[in-house]
């Protein structure tokens, strides 16, 4: 046997088990209990950040959210119309830079901060929290346009898991299982939580007829189409495509446009009857352009040089060699200058 020279066997082959899988047994169990992890955290951080209602439409407020697990919440916020300042400063006696209001409000023991509160102290276009709500300097606010980001991406990740975990089990049972398929299986979620952001970027663009406001998104509708995303990863990239070919390719409205581009050879039928031995027989191949470029044919793997060439049509006389029993078969071959095969595997019947 042969060696490297790391004295390692040369043909050493990668560890398979009695199915044929190239993974072991803890293998197996190791990328099991990942997947279920992974999972079960894309369910349990969507569930614990999914909002308890949206705005209503077109309303004037910038919605923001309690950012809790398990209680995100819509708060009362700041109108679109007022200024930055008006929003994070509180006015106080003796401090004109004023406080956060938004994050340093009263602590969990002390009274909620009420409406009617805030009304009283003079302070407008401040973040409102609902009565009977209690703020602390743990307690952040999110965006609305944030929130969404995050969920769709838990959505694209969490429908991409359901499609590896399915991908893993069905080639473990079936025995075909490569490693060389590892880093696909870690790196497949991550990209399919970013095209789930994509395709919610075309939607926000317009491009599908959807309103730029936040409110007037259907937050289900939204994240079956980032799941559904993650599952078929492969159409959706598709589907881009073909946005992005409408959206940008130009339309030729020269009436004679220059083009360097060379028509490409194809063969779509070849026409033979059924051949006896020292026979000539007539043999037609048809096509498109097969005057354009170089054309090679072979006949049970001899070359054949002596053929009439069209732009639609290639046509030549064989003769089977003498001695060639009735029911034996010729391959034909059409390849191109690169050894590329023009048409489907053809056998000449005698």
């Amino acid at each position: 046997m042969e060696a490297n020279n790391n004295n390692q066997p040369a043909d050493k082959k990668p560890y398979t088990d009695s199915d044929g899988n190239q993974i072991t047994t803890l293998g197996k169990l190791l990328g099991g209990t990942f997947l279920v992890l992974l999972t079960f955290f894309c369910l349990f951080y969507l569930i614990a950040h999914w909002p308890d209602r949206l705005p209503a439409h077109n309303s004037t407020q910038t919605p923001y959210y309690t950012y809790e697990w398990f209680h995100v919440r819509l708060v009362d916020s700041v109108s679109k119309s007022a200024k930055t300042d008006s929003v994070n400063k509180t006015p106080t006696a003796g401090n004109q830079t004023g406080t956060d209001t938004l994050h340093q409000g009263a602590t969990a023991d002390s009274a909620p901060v009420q409406k009617t509160d805030l009304a009283q102290m003079g302070m407008k276009g401040v973040a409102v929290i609902p009565a009977g709500t209690t703020t602390s300097a743990d307690n952040k606010l999110l965006n609305l346009n944030t929130l969404l980001l995050i969920l769709v991406a838990l959505g694209g990740f969490l429908g991409n898991m359901i499609y590896i975990s399915t991908s893993f089990t069905t080639f473990i049972g079936n025995g075909q299982f490569k490693k060389s398929w590892l880093l696909w299986y870690i790196v497949k979620p991550f990209t399919a939580a970013g095209l789930a952001i994509a395709i919610y970027f075309v939607f926000r663009g317009g491009f599908l007829n959807l309103n730029d406001d936040s409110s007037s998104i259907n937050l289900y509708g939204l994240m079956t189409i980032s799941i559904l995303a993650g599952l078929f990863t492969d159409r959706t990239t598709l589907k881009l495509k073909e946005v992005f070919d409408v959206v940008l390719t130009p339309r030729e409205e020269r009436k004679d446009p220059i083009t360097n581009k060379i028509a490409e050879l194809q063969v779509t039928n070849i026409t033979a009857p059924k051949m006896q031995a020292g026979t000539p027989t007539p043999i037609t191949i048809e096509g498109k352009n097969l005057d354009k470029k170089p054309v090679f044919i072979k006949i049970n793997g001899a070359a054949i040089t002596n053929f009439t060439r069209q732009q639609n049509q290639i046509s030549l006389t064989y003769t089977p060699a003498a001695g060639l029993q009735p029911g034996t078969k010729l391959p034909l071959e059409i390849t191109n200058e690169k050894g590329e095969s023009l048409y489907q595997p053809y056998n000449l019947e005698m």
